[in-house]
């Protein structure tokens, strides 16, 4: 089977048509059809089923799709490190960065790396997004905020302890207050927050259920993580903001905490998550140690 043909499948299967695996690699749905169908031919099982709108594995399909994820996270892991021994260092180094992470820890980055020669090919995005992107290798790693280790084939390392906490522009009364303020209170005030179905947004529900007061419907549901302080300002809400973010001193000149009564849960990390024994290039190595390093030292 070809390697080549494989990855075609693994494409199909994750975006969920021709059309779309078409656009992401950049090849013809005639050519995917072909390859689809040598695969087929090969090992003898159906492994699409062809809908109105798009394909889906079929059982042995999924089952076929499984082994060749493995096979062809080797084989990119293989022609990753024969690059890395031919040119004594890789070129290109791929990861993600997540909502909340301070500009400060992107730019020592960004200052290490490329002193050495290396492009970054940097991502942004939700966090299971970035997640998944590490688990099928298209990122080396990613740095984002996690409240428990991962269990999808992925390494997490913890760097700091990074918790949410309610923040609002110093112009808003909450922020003024020297007793804390009552959940009842906050049920009723203006928020923005992480858009549901992220850990984000289950965790501020489950400050107010943990109260027992129901959860407000915030004014601003956030996938843009570089719009929720801007949004804030203009909208006077209380926003979710990292504690190494409000370290910085654009954040605290702008913001106060909110203090609710018996104060705010997060168990939110800042941590590194790459493959669980994927091949890690020279450049994304001393990456993960300069990221480790800068944040021990803020």
């Amino acid at each position: 089977m070809d390697l080549t043909d494989i990855r075609i499948a693994l494409v199909v299967a994750r975006t969920g048509s021709l059309s779309a695996a078409s656009e992401k690699l950049g090849i013809t749905q005639p050519t995917l059809s072909k390859a689809i169908a040598r695969l087929e031919r090969e090992s003898k099982i159906r492994l699409f089923e062809r809908l109105a709108r798009g394909m889906r594995p079929t059982e042995l399909g999924q089952t076929f799709l499984s082994y060749a994820e493995r096979l062809d996270l080797n084989a990119t892991d293989l022609y990753a490190a024969l690059r890395d021994l031919r040119q004594a260092k890789a070129g290109t180094l791929r990861l993600g960065i997540g909502q909340g992470v301070p500009d400060r820890y992107v730019i020592s980055l960004a200052e290490a790396t490329t002193a050495h020669g290396v492009t970054l090919d940097l991502s942004g995005g939700m966090t299971d997004s970035l997640q998944k992107a590490v688990a099928v290798g298209d990122l080396e790693f990613a740095l984002i905020g996690l409240a428990r280790a991962p269990s999808n084939g992925l390494k997490w390392i913890p760097i700091r302890d990074d918790p949410m906490q309610p923040m609002a522009p110093r112009s808003n009364s909450l922020t003024h207050r020297r007793e804390s303020v009552a959940w009842s209170e906050l049920s009723h005030a203006r928020w923005i927050v992480p858009a549901p179905g992220t850990a984000s947004f289950a965790e501020f529900e489950r400050n107010f259920c943990d109260h027992r007061v129901e959860p407000p419907i915030p004014i601003v549901a956030s996938r843009a993580s570089t719009r929720e302080v801007a949004l804030a300002v203009a909208l006077d809400a209380i926003v979710l903001i990292t504690r190494s973010l409000a370290e910085d001193s654009q954040i605290s000149a702008r913001f106060r905490l909110v203090r609710p009564e018996g104060g705010w849960a997060s168990k939110r990390k800042l941590v590194l998550v790459h493959r669980q024994g994927g091949y890690l290039s020279p450049s994304a190595r001393k990456a993960l140690e300069t990221i480790r390093e800068t944040v021990a030292s803020s």
